[in-house]
């Protein structure tokens, strides 16, 4: 009997079928090893508890089937007949079969999701002891545990051409290319599609046309926590704002349960097939868990991910906000980001930033403008209109008291700590009722923080003076310069064009280039629910970003695969440096760039591979494909350009330098890398291969890491250019470079630290051979990752020279603290030290000499301002300075050297409240003063315990003449002991009547008050009370030898 090709085909089909369903009890159990994944702990293996796992099974999913089968039309392997519902109905039935047969095993497991698109297999809450056995199972392939995932946490659709395409572009219908025609999946905490600018309400005629709730198993998708809204809002919003795609539909997946933060593996693999299946062009998803340190590409929601971008359906994903490298986070860059075929989305800060300008006087370059942070119910600071500054101590009424502020911004410092700590509001509060027109508020630690006004209900009704918060370092500098005819102006800076201190950095674990691109992520104003908008930050408001640059580039290249839409991203993405240093910022925290979707979808050509990370041993020559899918010839120069690290035993080969392709074609280039071993440092050396074709430049990024992936160290690259100083004659050049950054303390306890991108506070700092700080020669703050040079010509911060002939230590540190208030802990984190000779000092000195260097509490110790004048001086100006919280200064008056009759005019002037003396001399014609010479007496009383530098700001001599003269102000050091006996408050040895009636006279003082006593102050707690009476009275009537 003949037999039909179709009908044997039918019955091999049926057969090939049959087998696999037909399993017997001998063998349900295979003798393969266990097919558990390496990722579950030994606890999750044993215990009896219920555990949440992902089980894949052997077969491919759909997609990958019908794409085999699409490129593949023979029959290759048993099954390929099969059609893709048949084959999809197929692995259903052996899904069924698995888990009766894990049912068998374990009675009480439950069944989850299951999948078939994207991935083949199910969700299963276990037993933990129970699977080792079911690993068994001959069906399964491999079992993952279920893994948790936090979401990540308009000047923004200009930044990365968004507006340009809406009005400039049009699709091959002619159309505005605005997302029409393109439907966004949103994988989030759900959507409030009642939101007018997303549309009012859900279903087919609507902008929201579908979804599903994953997290509480229900076929309504709103949000309940207001994440997802927000995301969406920033891709496809069509209302009061607008997002990328403002005509996009969107499918929105609910992945959590109720108002919760985190999704299982479970739901986001639900998320991802559900949109593919509903018909979704590309997807967001802006969570991801760096806590687990790792990125697998056998990770089930990796899998699932690739496989989805195979049918077409690109993913942008969120790269996390866990920062730079570090020992806690080695790998802040995690799953599902790392998923080969999805993109990597870094946060860009392009936001409006507030800057303090200083209009006057001169200051170093780059210190010109201070970036600062609004408080959040802060009006705007006038523009382009010039201010005075007066320093108000903490911003207390008393701090107001005589002093002109009207009209005038004032200074005042975060704190003061304990109980008689100001609310950041009441300072704004008070600079207004004195008159003041604005605020400067300077922390009072390293680091920079956010402050809010917003303490009690009613806050936001009063009415606030512009207030900006800036960095401790910052607001001392200001501070220095007031007495410098200080004027300052305020602007908004926008556009920076770095990337945010947040954002999580590569690559991933598994060494692959990720990030792959950034987007604007700071202040981006979006949608929340209940019809409400509301600036965030985060990795999750860079990913829409991207997912709406998708579906623009889909409306006009509806034909190009998921990896030519990455390529053509990629290779336009604007490349950003830091604009501090000028420098690349590394393509580890920018990927190939900042997001440029006008440029994007006017590519001339796509290159492939769009992204290079190789290690050393292991370079090969590569080949770049380039296609040309402009409608005219190009002709591109290729060339190549290192950004970052030392490329010395580095070098690129390119052959050909220059190709010519035809419309629709493609050409290589191959690139050649050269390694001498003997120059090249370790660690990675970044670059880039340009092609430009005279009105497009195309670029790849490429990074090239000698040796083993190591933590970046904090501080690295420390060099100078000479180890002696000749004053006047030359300068030493400072060269150094931060890997990560600042440490930023967990918000839960069980979390890890993360590191910023950003060093809170960095000094060089100039020590005696003793290891004594003699001066601070550089001090800057938020400095970003990258290298940074400084020239050094002798003098400190304040612009004296301070040092003699002699052998010194420079040291560069890394300053951070814990920005607590109530336990605060400020410590060098980063260190490099070096020697150094000082020669050519200036022969005029003044110096601080003092009769004791270590006293106690309430002991004083006098001092002189001390000169050794070489040449005739007409007037001298100083201010000394030292640490008001733990000294004050006392009997300040001209020295003993100097006589009425030699002076002109003269100004001695103490506060306290900084810690400065203010000197002013001038001398009169013909009695200039020579020679060694006592210029001012005072003394220091200790109050609390401590160490201080007493040292010079702002310093002249000058000559008849009135020509500064070349002069060294030599600082020193006190040292404050605590007290033995404090409550013998007189130091008479008694404690009696005597100490009570001192005690009296400071009763309810605070530091802020005149007739403040810091030694009756016995439990230090910043007020004289009853509690300190207690103390006293304990003591009463004790003698001492």
């Amino acid at each position: 009997m003949k037999v039909s090709k179709k009908l044997l085909a039918c019955l091999l089909v049926v057969l090939f079928v049959g087998s696999i369903l037909k399993i017997s009890p001998s063998r349900t159990f295979a003798t393969e090893a266990p097919k558990l994944s390496n990722k579950f702990t030994a606890e999750q293996l044993t215990t009896n508890d219920y555990v949440n796992v992902i089980v894949e099974l052997k077969d491919d999913p759909v997609i990958t089937y019908s794409l085999r089968k699409k490129n593949e039309p023979t029959l290759l392997s048993l099954g390929r007949g099969l059609s893709t519902s048949d084959y999809e109905k197929m692995l259903t039935e052996k899904q069924i079969e698995l888990f009766r047969q894990i049912k068998n095993v374990s009675p009480d497991a439950k069944l989850g999701y299951r999948y078939q698109y994207t991935y083949n297999g199910f969700a299963l809450s276990i037993r933990g002891a129970d699977l080792e056995r079911i690993s068994k199972l001959d069906l399964v392939r491999k079992i993952y545990p279920s893994k948790t995932y936090t979401v990540s946490d308009d000047v923004s659709n200009s930044v990365i051409g968004a507006t340009n395409v809406w009005q400039q572009i049009k699709d091959a219908k002619g159309n505005p290319v605005d997302g029409t025609g393109i439907v966004i999946a949103i994988i989030d905490t759900g959507v409030d599609y009642t939101h007018p600018d997303l549309g009012g309400g859900f279903g087919p005629n609507y902008k929201v046309i579908g979804g599903y709730d994953f997290g509480d198993k229900d076929p309504d998708p709103m949000d309940s926590n207001g994440h997802g809204t927000h995301v969406a809002g920033i891709a496809a919003a069509d209302g009061k704002i607008k997002g990328v795609a403002p005509k996009a539909k969107i499918l929105a997946y609910k992945i959590v349960a109720g108002g919760s933060r985190n999704a299982s593996t479970e739901n986001i693999i639900a998320g991802i097939e559900r949109a593919v299946k509903d018909g979704a062009n590309v997807a967001n998803l802006s969570f991801g868990s760096a806590s687990l340190g790792t990125s697998d590409p056998e990770d089930p929601e990796n899998k699932a991910f690739d496989t989805a971008a195979d049918a077409g359906v690109l993913s942008s994903i969120s790269a996390g906000n866990q920062g730079a490298r570090c020992q806690t986070k080695p790998y802040p860059l995690g799953s599902p980001s790392g998923a080969r075929k999805v993109l990597s989305v870094a946060a860009s800060d392009d936001g409006i930033h507030p800057a303090i300008n200083i209009v006057s006087p001169t200051v170093p370059e780059g210190q010109s403008i201070i970036l600062g942070n609004y408080a959040d119910l802060s009006p705007a600071f006038p523009k382009d209109q010039q201010f005075e500054v007066v320093v108000c101590g903490y911003g207390r009424p008393s701090d107001f008291e005589g002093v002109d502020v009207k009209g005038k911004i004032a200074l005042v410092s975060r704190g003061p700590l304990g109980p008689n700590a100001i609310y950041f509001r009441d300072k704004d509060l008070n600079a207004k009722a004195a008159g003041a027109v604005g605020i400067i508020i300077y922390n009072n630690m390293p680091g920079i923080v956010s402050p809010t006004f917003n303490v009690q209900a009613g806050d936001e009704k009063k009415e606030y003076i512009p207030a900006i918060f800036v960095t401790q370092s910052d607001g001392l500098f200001i501070k220095d310069l007031i007495n410098k005819g200080l004027k300052i102006k305020f602007n908004d800076v926008s556009n920076l064009g770095t990337i945010a201190s947040f954002s999580s950095m590569g690559p991933s674990s598994d060494f692959y280039f990720k990030p792959e691109i950034a987007a604007p992520g700071v202040a981006i104003y979006s949608t929340i629910p209940g019809g409400a908008y509301a600036s965030w930050n985060g990795t999750s408001m860079a990913a829409p970003h991207v997912a709406g640059a998708i579906a623009l580039f889909k409306q006009v290249h509806p034909d190009f695969t998921s990896e030519d839409i990455k390529a053509a991203l990629m290779n336009t993405a604007v490349v950003l440096k830091n604009y501090q240093n000028n420098e690349t910022i590394t393509w580890l925290l920018q990927g190939s760039g900042r997001l440029n979707i006008a440029s994007a979808i006017s590519t001339p050509a796509t290159i492939k591979p769009y992204d290079i990370l190789v290690k050393t041993d292991k370079l090969t020559p590569v080949t770049l494909t380039i296609k040309n899918v402009s409608g005219t010839n190009q002709t591109f120069s290729v060339s190549s350009e290192f950004t970052l690290g030392n490329s010395s035993g580095l070098t690129v080969n390119i052959n050909p330098s220059k190709v010519t392709i035809a419309q629709g074609q493609s050409s290589t280039v191959t690139l050649t890398f050269s390694v001498d071993n003997s120059k090249l440092s370790k660690g990675p050396h970044e670059g880039l291969v340009w092609f430009d074709n005279g009105q497009t430049k195309l670029h790849v990024p490429f990074i090239i890491w000698n040796g083993d992936v190591e933590i970046p160290e904090k501080l690295y690259d420390v060099n100078t250019s000479s180890n002696v100083l000749k004053v006047g004659s030359n300068k030493i050049d400072f060269t150094f470079a931060f890997g990560s950054g600042s440490i930023i303390p967990p918000a839960e306890p069980n979390e890890r630290p993360e590191s910023s991108n950003i060093i809170d506070q960095v000094e060089i700092r100039v020590k005696d051979l003793n290891g004594n700080t003699l001066g601070v020669i550089y001090d800057r703050s938020l400095l970003f990752l990258g290298h940074y040079s400084f020239s050094w010509d002798g003098r400190d911060i304040y612009g004296n020279y301070f040092l003699k002939d002699g052998k010194y230590k420079w040291q560069i540190a890394v300053v951070e603290s814990n920005n607590d208030q109530q336990n605060p802990i400020i410590e060098d984190t980063a260190t490099v030290e070096g020697d150094f000779e000082v020669q050519n000092s200036p022969q005029n000195s003044c110096l601080i000499l003092l009769d004791k260097q270590t006293i106690a509490q309430e002991e004083t110790s006098n001092a002189i301002l001390n000169a050794s004048l070489r040449d005739a001086v007409s007037s001298l100006s100083t201010v000394i300075s030292f640490n008001a919280n733990i000294t004050k200064a006392e009997n300040v008056a001209l020295g003993s050297s100097l006589k009425t009759d030699d002076i002109d005019s003269y100004s001695l002037k103490v506060d306290n409240l900084t810690g400065e003396i203010f000197v002013n001399i001038k001398f009169k014609q013909g009695h200039e003063l020579k020679g060694n010479v006592s210029l001012v007496s005072f003394a220091l009383r200790g109050k609390i315990p401590g160490t201080t530098q007493v040292g010079f700001k702002e310093s002249n001599i000058t000559n008849a003449n009135g020509n500064s003269i070349f002069s060294v102000f030599l600082p020193t050091q006190i040292k404050i002991n605590k007290a033995e006996k404090p409550w013998d408050l007189n130091r008479d040895k008694k404690v009696n009547d005597s100490d009570l009636a001192l005690f009296k006279q400071a009763f309810g003082t605070e530091p802020k008050d005149l007739n403040y006593l810091p030694l009756a102050d016995f439990n230090m707690d910043g007020i004289i009370d009853g509690k300190d009476l207690v103390i006293l009275l304990s003591h009463f009537g004790e003698t001492y030898p």
